[in-house]
């Protein structure tokens, strides 16, 4: 049997992989990224990629379903692919997901990339035009955050003025289960940071399920020349810092960073890539 296509063109396989633009070709490093900077980057990148699985059940519950349904939580940045990923995860089976979310507004990375137009509103035009043609009714545009922690709790506080979260929306629409997608190398913090910022979790009844997922790019497949290299390791090596500090500021739960992991990330910073550290 030929592998399950739904009437927009979407099967199993592309829901998993960006559209648009098409995946980027492996290369080789860039000259000034040596085998051995290369080596701790793809360490640190891996390790950023917690690779949860996606929800298993995508036929059920519906969008009115009484356990409430499940939306698609966008974390918007400088990488479109992140739309892509969010946009054909949608389409794939349109009737599992009540609300395609994208949040974000200008930020340190985005300023001047997009005209000064929020994140979250570049990221809703790629899913509401073709190929993915979403009905502007089910984009929920979240245009003020500007950072992870913001994305979290403005997102919340949208949903929850819309009735979203409790079922007293005009719709009956109860949004109990979030698919959260980031880029590759911001899934570990986005999945701390919702853990310890969305209201309610770790509370019997008022929290919500989620997983996290990405563009499914390999390291040596992400870089691209909106994503350069050099500028991604040193975000990456950043992140990795953060992880390790903002749990004592309560910006997220603590994760348990291996020592191979660390000691590749000091190797990058001492190696000029502490641009972005905390």
């Amino acid at each position: 049997m030929g592998e399950q296509i739904d009437s927009s063109g979407f099967t199993a396989a592309t829901a998993h992989q960006p559209l648009i633009p098409p995946p980027v070709p492996v290369r080789a490093p860039f000259p000034n990224v040596t085998e051995d900077i290369n080596k701790d980057a793809r360490i640190v990148y891996n390790y950023h990629r917690m690779n949860i699985p996606l929800f298993n059940d995508l036929s059920s519950p519906s969008p009115l379903s009484e356990t409430g349904s499940t939306a698609i939580f966008t974390l918007c940045s400088l990488d479109i692919r992140v739309a892509h990923r969010a946009a054909s995860l949608f389409v794939f089976n349109p009737n599992h997901y009540s609300h395609l979310i994208f949040s974000g507004k200008v930020g340190a990375l985005t300023a001047g990339l997009f005209n000064n137009r929020p994140e979250a509103e570049v990221f809703a035009e790629i899913a509401t035009s073709p190929p993915y043609n979403i009905p502007h009714d089910r984009v929920i545009i979240e245009p003020e955050a500007t950072n992870t922690g913001e994305n979290v709790r403005f997102t919340y506080k949208l949903l929850q003025q819309r009735g979203l979260l409790d079922g007293s929306g005009v719709d009956g629409i109860k949004i109990s289960r979030f698919v959260l997608v980031q880029k590759p190398y911001m899934e570990r913090r986005t999945y701390a940071t919702f853990v310890k910022q969305w209201p309610g979790n770790g509370e019997i009844g008022k929290g919500v399920e989620f997983t996290v997922t990405s563009p499914q790019l390999e390291w040596e497949e992400y870089p691209d020349k909106e994503n350069p290299r050099e500028l991604v390791i040193s975000i990456m090596v950043g992140d990795l810092v953060r992880i390790r500090e903002y749990p004592a500021r309560g910006y997220q739960i603590e994760q348990d960073i291996p020592e191979e992991v660390w000691e590749a990330g000091q190797r990058l910073i001492k190696a000029g890539f502490g641009g972005h550290l905390p």
